[in-house]
């Protein structure tokens, strides 16, 4: 099952002509208004006064519902809050607003009508990683029957002049990690870092996962037993946050460090998530990417379908491939994307994911790729 939420259909093979009609006509005319409000002498404002009153007699009552529902694309960024020199921390605070239709509304929220959701509630969403994360509200309905669901965050991180760019830090790293993160990240296409920045994305460089968001501490990712002070990256698509730990809790309970092609995986989480605005769906949820996925997990062997645990009971690279509800899909998207761009993030893994999915790792390396590899 897929773990899709908006169900929105957005174009983005080439410009597209809007058409023509009362709304557009007033969004036209409001956003006029607001860029040359501060401009306009005092004749000019009567003008402003005459488009501004044609803008509300042409609001029908149809045109206020289409107005009323008009989804409001890219509207989830951080920006900040606070900015204290003194104590060395910056507070960033985000508005993110997330698209899902009806049906998973309905799942995720029993007893809760998808119909008349009330503003003055929180409700259920269902995230990337598919947990159900409470709080959220809701905004609004699109003209595709979909909602609108907003929650607010704030994330503190070490202070800055200005914190444009990509990359935030928390609390104190190594300029060693540092160097090795930054490397890494340039090793990503341009393209794909542009969308990530031009989306609102924020990389958060940490002492560690839990370090650089504690409500993560004691929590772990759906299908693995070890919790996030385990990893040395995680991706929360909602937020639109990549955080890299410099180091992590290993197997034997010790403090290790990071692992140096970490980025890329979370990178790929990312990009894949950021699908969604770009073209209506994560990458790893379209059916041009499923059908060559299932096709490669249906041509394994059956030792292969039937190692997904080793004697631990820890998920094996096929079971970790391999999850249900979208899960699998989503690893071994970004999987193949770190293996491509900064290499595979643990010894070996890339000779066992091309083996185990020979056709997806291809597909990503000639069609999803090259659009971005600028």
């Amino acid at each position: 099952m897929e773990n899709q939420q908006s169900g929105q259909n957005l174009e983005t093979s080439g410009p597209k002509i809007p058409n023509i009609n009362t709304v557009n006509i007033i969004e036209l005319f409001n956003e006029a208004h607001t860029l040359l409000g501060s401009r306009l002498t005092s004749a000019n404002r009567e003008t402003a006064a005459v488009i501004s009153g044609l803008s509300i007699y042409l609001l029908t009552d149809k045109n206020k519902e289409a107005a009323a529902v008009t989804p409001v694309q890219k509207e989830t960024r951080w920006e900040v809050a606070k900015s204290d020199p003194l104590s060395g921390v910056d507070t960033l605070k985000i508005r993110s607003v997330q698209h899902i239709n009806t049906q998973q509304f309905a799942a995720d929220n029993p007893g809760a009508s998808p119909n008349d959701p009330d503003k003055n509630k929180t409700y259920n969403y269902r995230t990337y990683q598919s947990k159900l994360d409470p709080g959220w509200q809701f905004k609004g309905l699109n003209k595709d029957g979909t909602l609108r669901l907003f929650k607010e965050f704030e994330l503190n991180v070490n202070h800055r002049a200005s914190h444009t760019g990509l990359v935030e830090t928390i609390g104190k790293v190594s300029d060693g990690f540092r160097k090795q993160a930054d490397g890494k990240i340039k090793e990503i296409p341009e393209g794909v870092r542009k969308a990530l920045e031009e989306g609102g994305y924020k990389t958060v460089l940490a002492p560690s996962v839990i370090e650089g968001l504690p409500n993560l501490k004691g929590q772990s990712h759906p299908g693995w037993t070890q919790d996030f002070s385990h990893i040395d990256g995680t991706v929360i698509a909602e937020e639109k946050l990549i955080v890299l730990g410099e180091t992590r809790i290993d197997d034997n309970e010790s403090k290790v460090k990071a692992r140096a092609n970490q980025p890329g995986h979370q990178f790929g989480h990312a990009f894949d998530a950021l699908g969604e605005e770009l073209q209506g769906k994560y990458f790893s949820a379209t059916k041009e990417f499923l059908d060559i996925y299932e096709q490669d997990i249906k041509n394994m062997s059956p030792e292969d379908k039937n190692n997904k645990k080793d004697k631990d009971g820890d998920l094996t690279i096929v079971g970790y491939l391999t999850q249900s509800d979208g899960r699998g899909a989503r690893e071994t998207f970004a999987s193949i994307f770190g293996m491509l761009t900064t290499g595979p993030e643990n010894p070996g893994d890339d000779k066992e994911i091309v083996r185990l999915f020979p056709r997806t790792v291809d597909y990503m390396k000639t069609r999803i790729l090259p659009k971005y590899n600028k």
